[in-house]
């Protein structure tokens, strides 16, 4: 990013000249909205990427260069999604003889796999390789509001009316009305501060069965959790609840951000001056008559970590809210990840030797036997998204976060692979993931002009906060002041999201009209005088959910370990995501060594005791049971398949190729 005016905040960028020949006016939106509104009414989804008019989208990249190249504002392209119409990974044996070089330590994917190559970037750089398909603009990674919010990381099943049941009653509900009220539906979308932007898309969901499966184990994690949201019926005591892993799992970042000494933040708090992490009420809710949500939460997790302080009329008025928002309430313990975490992370790797890859996409994983009905990757096979050729690169180890781009893992074809195994392939067995929900938002990017002549500059303050209205988020990317002949004004980039789509890769439009028209304009004030706004882009933000919908992991291989489902949370989990892979990877390694036995290889998980993790040279945060989250089913499942032990009546079944 250009050179900050103040290092306190960061997001204030140097002033910024335009000539006035070259400054269009901003559109408040036109174009899109007048889309979203069409598709609304003729229940079309969002299945292409909507842009502003040519001539705005060039003066956000001039006033945000790097914010537009870095999150690819107003670039993407529609094709880009076709990532998502193949996105099953193979593992096979490698028959290509012997290799010829040292293998690599790659990481592939998101922030999860970057963070645990800048772990090892910092102590041993160079047999590093970092890659991604060069996608990455059309990822949750650049859509997400980059929220981190302490009281939302937990299933959404946490908050009554986000369960499986709501759901399912706002999308009978909504069907109707836009059935046979179709003009008061419309008034509602665009009115209604309280209108669920979650949805189910039926027909997917019939259409697969093992969605029924996934949302059925779902509603029995809720049970099991939360009971029915009344005191006193859930299944489990709070220590082992979810909340009680996935919250204090996610808050180990900053003391794993303290001993890695980046140098550089990864999450900003939220603070009064550089912008509050806050919540917004728009209209008054009715006394719950279900548990409440917050106040739950606090008492499984602690009340000192969701800390609230609700702002005074005159704090409100002096930040810039306007009189629609009744309440604005602080968690001072909230933030966000930082914009240039990417660029930032992957600095580390090329500042120890490593390698950075944006144009491979993971298409095979080859192995070996090891041990005793074991494997570990040698090679693995990728396409070029360049060029369209393929590529083998060696492996030492593997490490995946590969989200709704990677929703299968299969064994390939094996002259040892069973009759049963086949059938069981045949009927949809064969995926070695937890089955993957699609909840997609809609994702879309803001250009605010604000003219300082009318605009207090004080009022400034409420565009740097960091609200969310319900599940309804605007988080600023960054700002400056542009000068315009003898005007002054200050421009700021705000990205915002809402919705959830299940199970299908596009949103709903209702889910972002109902934020510009409830929450965007309303909370920003975008209506006032002396403020002007264009929506830069808009397009769906495809996340992928299990039915735990926290994270799962998994390593079928002695030197490979996955991590995926992490919905939208996983942006706030990522940092400590990443260590957790390298925890993993250690007790696999010394599984597929054969120095601890499979239940000891549990109990390290249970237990949290990782011992000695690679590249990490500092305590472990973590005490939790970890294996809640891992796939235990699949631990050795490629070795058993692939090269199976054949001795007594198995070795009988298995030269029959029955099992």
């Amino acid at each position: 990013m250009p050179q900050a005016t103040d290092s306190e905040d960061p997001y204030i960028l140097e002033p910024l000249t335009i000539d006035p020949a070259q400054f269009p006016n901003l559109t408040e939106g036109r174009v899109i909205l007048e889309e979203l509104e069409r598709r609304t009414r003729e229940h079309e989804l969002l299945w292409d990427v909507l842009n502003a008019p040519s001539d705005v989208v060039q003066l956000f990249g001039r006033v945000f260069p790097d914010i537009q190249a870095a999150n690819n504002v107003g670039l993407n392209k529609t094709e880009d999604y076709k990532v998502y119409q193949n996105n099953a990974v193979v593992i096979e044996e490698d028959k290509m003889g012997g290799i010829d070089q040292p293998g690599l330590d790659v990481y592939v994917g998101g922030p999860p796999a970057l963070v645990a190559a800048a772990i090892q970037g910092k102590v041993e750089g160079s047999n590093v390789m970092y890659v991604t398909d060069g996608l990455r603009g059309i990822s949750n990674w650049k859509g997400s509001a980059l929220a981190y919010i302490v009281r939302d990381l937990l299933p959404l099943y946490y908050f009554h009316n986000n369960s499986g049941a709501h759901v399912l009653w706002y999308t009978f509900s909504q069907l109707f009305k836009r059935r046979f009220t179709p003009k008061r539906y419309m008034d509602e979308v665009q009115s209604d501060t309280g209108f669920s932007v979650f949805r189910l898309n039926f027909k997917k969901f019939l259409s697969d069965p093992w969605m029924w499966w996934l949302v059925g184990v779902n509603q029995w994690h809720m049970l099991r959790d939360c009971g029915i949201h009344i005191k006193g019926t859930a299944l489990v005591p709070k220590h082992k609840t979810t909340a009680h892993l996935s919250v204090h799992h996610t808050v180990q970042c900053h003391k794993i951000l303290e001993d890695l000494e980046l140098g550089f933040p990864v999450y900003k708090l939220g603070n009064r001056k550089t912008g509050l992490a806050c919540d917004v009420v728009l209209k008054e809710k009715k006394p719950p008559r279900f548990v409440d949500s917050v106040g739950h939460i606090k008492s499984i997790i602690g009340e000192e970590l969701v800390v609230t302080n609700p702002l005074t009329k005159e704090e409100m008025s002096e930040r810039g809210y306007t009189p629609a928002v009744l309440r604005a309430i602080e968690y001072p313990k909230d933030g966000e990840l930082t914009q240039t975490m990417a660029e930032d992370l992957e600095g580390v790797i090329k500042t120890g030797g490593g390698k950075i890859r944006h144009d491979l996409r993971l298409k095979k994983i080859l192995v070996q036997p090891q041990g005793e009905e074991d494997c570990s990757v040698t090679r693995a096979v990728w396409e070029n998204t360049r060029t369209g050729e393929e590529e083998v690169i060696p492996i030492n180890t593997l490490y995946t976060s590969l989200g709704p781009s990677m929703t299968h893992l299969t064994i390939g074809e094996s002259p040892n692979k069973g009759v049963l195994r086949k059938v069981a392939e045949n009927i949809g067995f064969g995926n070695l993931q937890e089955p993957i929900m699609y909840a997609t938002a809609g994702t879309f990017s803001v250009l605010v002009r604000v003219d300082k002549d009318k605009i207090p500059e004080g009022h400034l303050q409420m565009f740097r906060d960091h609200k969310a209205a319900g599940v309804k988020h605007m988080m600023r990317m960054g700002e400056r002041e542009v000068r315009v002949g003898n005007k002054r004004y200050q421009m700021f980039a705000i990205q915002c999201t809402a919705g959830g789509h299940f199970p299908i890769q596009h949103a709903h439009p209702e889910a972002p009209l109902n934020h510009i028209r409830t929450a965007l304009i309303p909370v920003l004030g975008l209506e006032r005088d002396g403020v002007s706004y264009d929506i830069m882009q808009l397009r769906s933000c495809s996340r992928g959910v299990t039915a735990l919908n926290v994270i799962r992991a998994a390593a079928p291989a002695s030197n490979l370990v996955m991590m995926y489902g992490q919905g939208g949370i996983g942006m706030a989990m990522s940092v400590s995501n990443g260590l957790l892979m390298k925890c993993l990877m250690g007790i696999r390694q010394r599984l597929g060594r054969g120095e601890i036995t499979n239940s000891q290889y549990i109990e390290c998980m249970k237990n949290s005791t990782f011992g000695d993790v690679p590249h990490w040279k500092h305590n472990v945060p973590f005490a939790r049971d970890y294996t809640r989250l891992y796939d235990k089913n699949t631990t050795r499942t490629p070795g058993k398949t692939l090269f199976p032990l054949k001795r007594g009546l198995l070795r009988v079944l298995r030269l029959v190729k029955f099992i």
